[in-house]
């Protein structure tokens, strides 16, 4: 969330007529650094760690971030672009994220035979995925549980239109799932939820509707 921070400052101070990159506090520069060290950490950690396992999801939800932070960039007047090996880790995330959906977008579905990335092995070797089912099921913050039946879904992570905006390739086609659409069916409009109103604008309007054509951003 860093990086969006940056970048949303950075498009505040511009829209003011200030300089979103002054010396003292170069929002920009800031962004952009911060949007690297993301790619950089899920590159060495594999598919953002569970305790030993890793999960699309926990993927996914680090590029909303970084393509929230490119809409504020986007904003702020400056560009946002990835070196070959920054695209190649966002195509694997998303390619890995089709390859455990459901045609429908409604679940992450077979574990058993679907690994995820690790991208720190030097063979490419997989390491198995975590059941998204048992990920990360709202209790009070700042504590979440692991408890079956509401985890993360396909339908939380539309990243096809920001893909296609920023040149990463790499998504298969039909029948996976596209990654073109938000579900909303979960939001909760209390403190302390974990599928709160921060997470539907983190998911939906920045990572998303932003980038949909007919809303401009570059």
């Amino acid at each position: 969330m860093t990086a969006s921070g940056y970048a949303w400052i950075a498009a505040w101070e511009a829209l003011n007529g200030r300089d979103a990159d002054p010396p003292e506090r170069p929002w920009t520069t800031l962004a952009r650094g911060a949007i690297a060290e993301t790619l950089r950490q899920v590159a060495g950690a594999g598919i953002v760690s569970v305790g030993s396992q890793r999960a699309s999801g926990f993927g996914l939800e680090f590029m909303t971030s970084v393509a929230s932070a490119c809409a504020g960039l986007s904003l702020a007047g400056t560009s946002c672009s990835f070196s070959d090996g920054e695209k190649a880790v966002a195509s694997e995330l998303v390619r890995t994220a089709q390859e455990n959906a459901s045609q429908d977008g409604c679940s992450f579905d077979d574990f058993t035979v679907i690994d995820c990335p690790a991208f720190a092995n030097p063979e490419r070797l997989r390491a198995r995925c975590v059941d998204e089912r048992d990920v990360l099921i709202s209790t009070p913050e700042p504590f979440y549980s692991f408890a079956r039946g509401g985890g993360y879904r396909p339908t939380d992570f539309p990243l096809h239109a920001f893909y296609e905006r920023t040149g990463i390739s790499g998504l298969y086609p039909p029948p996976y799932f596209q990654f073109d659409r938000y579900c909303e069916s979960r939001t909760t409009w209390s403190p302390g939820t974990f599928w709160g109103p921060t997470r539907k604008v983190f998911y939906q309007i920045l990572a998303y509707e932003l980038f949909l054509p007919e809303r401009g951003i570059p």
